[in-house]
């Protein structure tokens, strides 16, 4: 355990007060079975009195309290004669904390609860400043009001490792071990977290019941990895790796509910969505740092790739798309993943966020550019995320007609000059090489396409007819194709969601005949079998993360997400076609 401690310790040394070790304090506190009040993000802005945390719960003594927390970090983590007395220092904290007390009428718990000042800092108590420190605590505290308490590194290293590393991150050297050959290689682009995601599968294994401590433990200690990763990925410059590392424990810590059917008790959802707050924050961070360069003219495009850029550029603009559409997926959801925005709100939310998605695509000519069939899954994304808004205008109408054009348009045009077609196979190495060359590998596949069936589909459900006449001429040798979960097998396939593709749990319609008459066509597709699942994901209020399922592990979006729509899709007949030409259509 002494090992342990060790490198608890030098990781806590490493955090600054704002954004690291005040967003990884409220992790311990809840480990500990307090209840958060406040967090210093949601405190931003205002000013705290001496209060980056206010929570209550059971103290040590067994006395329920009110706990005013105050953390101090990084240049200011020691106690020194300074620090004691500079404007918003140690002494000016504790005297805001102890004169003004915080209020919540909402929260009846707090009410007349006695309370303890904890000041926080991840440094030490220089010999220097004890006895002005000592001074300044006896005057404060001393007439026994208020509690106080402090936590140095000391007290920080034993509580992180008690309470939340303790018995699964450290205690096993394998564990240990794969932990640190993860943050040793993370500055590294073409590391791809092998030994992050055999952490979290090894950590995931076992039965454990809500109400047992080390079911608590567990989470607090995906909470902990995913906030640590977060931070050194931050350190390196690369946050790609953390949402790649944050999505996949999300994921699989989702399939280990369902796997355990603890799906429909509300504390383990409530602890789970203590992981989804991370990684909402970590989307925040990574898509406030990177859409205003997205949104410029060619913005995803590196000018640094080189020759590479001709894959590198659309297949990072698919991504971005994918990871954009998930996180205003989370923003709808609400702070608390409760859906409780008013109807104006989401109103106004979802129209600002398709303006942006507009943005985006209009700028990045990578966006409408598909080199893999599975992107297939942001296009569709993108699309499902128009039609299920709460409004659809005409504008916005014709701008996903004409998105939907131009994506044929890019295929038929890389087809003219370059021969291919996306990617069938999801072949990255194959399509590099025939990209890099210009000769066909023996192994690139574009003979069949889901992509392109589902184009096709949306042009019936804008009721194209003229630009499915147009592009049912070039699918000659195309195998066409439509993947379905198997509806025989409800749990598996949605447990297999999270956990991995699941190919082998799809039956696939292949060399789909298109027919002459675009009528024929609509008619045919809505006689198409139509079972849909009904997810106990959808159920717990989190289908988002069916999204995030289909963007991480590339599994098929089910045809009835969109299908639904050529019945009903009372918001396309305002399409006004004029606006976008169908004598631009070029696919070949």
């Amino acid at each position: 355990m002494e090992r342990n401690n060790i490198i608890v310790r030098e990781y806590l040394e490493t955090l600054k007060e704002d954004g690291e070790l005040d967003r990884l304090l409220p992790l311990l506190l809840i480990s500990r079975g307090w209840k958060i009040v406040r967090t210093p993000r949601e405190a931003k802005g205002q000013k705290q009195f001496g209060k980056d945390i206010v929570a209550y719960g059971v103290d040590l003594d067994g006395v329920k309290k009110a706990f005013y927390i105050e953390v101090k970090g990084h240049s200011d983590k020691d106690i020194t004669e300074q620090s004691l007395i500079k404007p918003d220092g140690l002494y000016q904290s504790l005297l805001s904390a102890t004169v003004v007390d915080f209020k919540d009428y909402g929260i009846p718990a707090l009410e007349n609860l006695p309370i303890k000042v904890i000041f926080v800092h991840n440094g030490a108590l220089k010999p220097s400043a004890e006895h002005e420190y000592n001074g300044i605590i006896t005057k404060l505290f001393g007439d026994g009001k208020k509690q106080f308490e402090r936590w140095s590194i000391h007290e920080l290293t034993d509580l992180f490792s008690a309470y939340l590393f303790g018995e699964y991150l450290l205690t096993d050297d394998q564990h240990l071990q794969l932990f640190k050959k993860t943050l040793a290689l993370i500055d590294q682009p073409e590391y791809d977290l092998r030994d992050y995601k055999m952490l979290i599968d090894k950590l995931l294994t076992g039965d454990l019941k809500p109400g047992q401590r080390q079911f608590y433990k567990l989470f607090s200690t995906l909470n902990l990895v995913c906030v640590i990763l977060w931070d050194n990925a931050r350190q390196v410059n690369n946050l790609l790796h953390a949402l790649d590392g944050v999505a996949y424990t999300v994921l699989k810590a989702w399939g280990w509910i369902l796997r355990q059917q603890l799906v429909r008790k509300k504390p383990v959802i409530g602890i789970f969505k203590s992981l989804l707050i991370i990684q909402r924050d970590l989307l925040e961070t990574y898509i406030t740092k990177t859409l205003p360069v997205a949104r410029q003219k060619d913005g995803l495009f590196a000018e640094r790739g080189g020759p590479f850029e001709e894959v590198g550029y659309p297949l990072r603009s698919m991504d971005y798309l994918g990871w954009l559409i998930y996180y205003y997926q989370l923003q709808q959801a609400g702070p608390d993943f409760n859906y409780e925005l008013e109807a104006q709100q989401m109103y106004g939310l979802q129209h600002f966020q398709k303006g942006v998605i507009r943005a985006v695509i209009d700028n990045n000519i990578g966006c409408k550019t598909p080199l893999l069939d599975r992107h297939s899954r942001p296009i569709v994304l993108v699309t499902l995320f128009f039609m299920n808004s709460k409004e659809l205008t005409a504008h916005e109408a014709n701008w996903l007609r004409g998105y939907i054009i131009d994506i044929y348009n890019r295929i038929g045009l890389i087809h003219s000059f370059r021969g291919r077609r996306p990617e069938f196979s999801d072949n990255i190495t194959a399509l590099l090489e025939y990209v890099g060359t210009g000769e066909r590998p023996s192994d690139y596949n574009d003979k069949g396409s889901m992509l392109l069936q589902v184009l096709l589909e949306f042009l019936v459900i804008f009721n194209d007819e003229p630009s499915y006449n147009t592009c049912r001429s070039d699918m000659q040798g195309i195998d066409l194709q439509t993947a379905y979960p198997n509806w025989t097998m409800p749990d598996e396939v949605e447990i297999g969601l999270f956990e991995g593709n699941i190919s082998e749990l799809t039956a696939v319609d292949s060399s789909i005949a298109l027919p002459e008459q675009f009528f024929d066509f609509k008619k045919m597709l809505e006689a198409k079998p139509n079972n849909p699942i009904s997810y106990k994901t959808d159920g717990a209020g989190l289908a988002f993360l069916r999204s995030l399922s289909y963007i991480y592990f590339h599994n098929d979006i089910p045809p009835d997400e969109w299908r639904k729509f050529i019945a009903a899709p009372p918001h396309y007949f305002g399409v006004d076609k004029s606006v976008i030409s169908n004598e631009h259509l070029t696919v070949t």
